[in-house]
């Protein structure tokens, strides 16, 4: 962990943590891309959990809150992820695990957006009158936040779009609680890479996590890949290719190091080689995903011509494909505005089109089902 920032950041944590638990806490862990060694700044978060011997009380959730949002102002664009759960179920796994507080940009959104609700309310309540202007102005600000991804955040990424209120951070602490899938996967990670910021050993800690659990909760993760690749492909078609790698080779790896992965396993003529190097390349350097169609519109021919197999994935497949091929925008002005729309056109307006990212997460999703470590072909 190289980044001073990041080094900064992960102190101040374990300070705030420190200082509020007191002896009721157990450790801080550090999971995710920090502990793998590939974090950047401009695509990655800060992950971590907070293990305590007992349920917090509210004033503890409430003062994490309130330190984590004070800090979230020094962190990257993706902020700050921390699950807050107790030490039994980190001891004596079951599944889905049990959380006490949760913390990430699209929970935090939660609590501005009810700050400004609230406020709303108040100027009603005091006669003002509240216009539409303003309420289709107030949605706009939510709607910009986690759109970009960063709810909670300004446009610089660095400022938040309110003081929290009161009432609103309460609520958040009350309700911020239940099951999680994904620490399964968080788990299993910190006992294969991650590290201590303070308190026990990960190993005295934290129990075995069965395979099927584990399974279960990466494959939750991709479950709607070919639906989301649009919208963020850069996640997706990493985490596809992770999850194939744990499923022949029983690696528990990074985004970047499943997208390494799978171009040295996946056939060299395989149509989304170029969109995993590129998906690669952009989390390695932050810069925009933008891969040439070129492949995949070979894909197309290919996948139009090829006889019926019954087989519903490729079946799905060729429809998409299908439908890349018959709905090419009018001119390429609302090409790009629609490429930029999805996050994956360059400078010149060149472009992968949705459906084109469908067809590959279709085809990867197909791989992971059939994929059980036989070292088969895997496309």
């Amino acid at each position: 962990m190289e980044d001073l920032r990041v080094k900064r950041i992960l102190e101040q944590v374990r300070q705030d943590c420190a200082g509020i638990f007191g002896k009721n806490l157990v450790g801080v862990y550090v999971h995710g891309s920090i502990a793998f060694g590939c974090f950047c700044w401009e695509n990655s978060d800060i992950d971590f959990l907070v293990v305590t011997r007992e349920a917090p009380g509210p004033e503890e959730k409430e003062a994490l809150i309130r330190a984590l949002l004070e800090l979230d102002v020094q962190c990257p664009q993706k902020g700050l992820e921390m699950s807050l759960v107790l030490e039994r179920y980190c001891r004596d796994f079951i599944y889905p695990t049990p959380f006490e507080l949760h913390f990430s940009n699209a929970h935090k959104a939660k609590l501005f957006v009810i700050e400004k609700m609230s406020d709303a309310a108040s100027e009603e309540e005091n006669g003002k009158a509240k216009t539409s202007a303003a309420a289709e102005e107030m949605h706009g600000e939510i709607d910009a936040a986690e759109g970009a991804g960063n709810c909670g955040k300004g446009r610089s990424g660095n400022s938040g779009p309110g003081k929290i209120c009161e009432e609103a951070l309460r609520e958040y602490c009350r309700s911020m609680n239940g099951t999680d899938k994904d620490l399964a996967a968080h788990f299993t990670v910190l006992r294969a890479v991650g590290f201590a910021l303070c308190g026990r050993e990960i190993s005295d800690v934290f129990g075995e996590v069965p395979r099927e659990a584990y399974l279960d909760s990466i494959w939750s993760d991709i479950a709607g890949a070919a639906d989301e690749i649009a919208e963020n492909p850069v996640y997706v078609i990493l985490n596809l290719c992770r999850v194939l790698a744990f499923l022949e080779d029983g690696l528990v790896c990074s985004k970047a190091q499943g997208g390494a992965w799978a171009l040295g396993r996946l056939p060299e003529d395989f149509a989304g080689r170029g969109l995993i190097e590129e998906a690669v390349e952009c989390y390695r350097t932050g810069k925009r995903f933008a891969a040439d169609r070129e492949a995949w519109a070979e894909r197309a021919a290919a996948v139009e011509q090829a006889e019926p197999t019954g087989s519903a994935e490729l079946a799905e497949s060729a429809a998409s494909v299908e439908l890349a091929e018959g709905t090419a925008l009018a001119d390429s002005a609302a090409s790009t505005e629609r490429a930029v729309g999805a996050g994956s056109a360059d400078e010149a307006g060149r472009q992968v089109q949705p459906c084109e990212q469908r067809a590959f997460a279709e085809e990867m999703l197909a791989a992971i089902r059939r994929s059980g470590g036989n070292g088969g072909p895997l496309i």
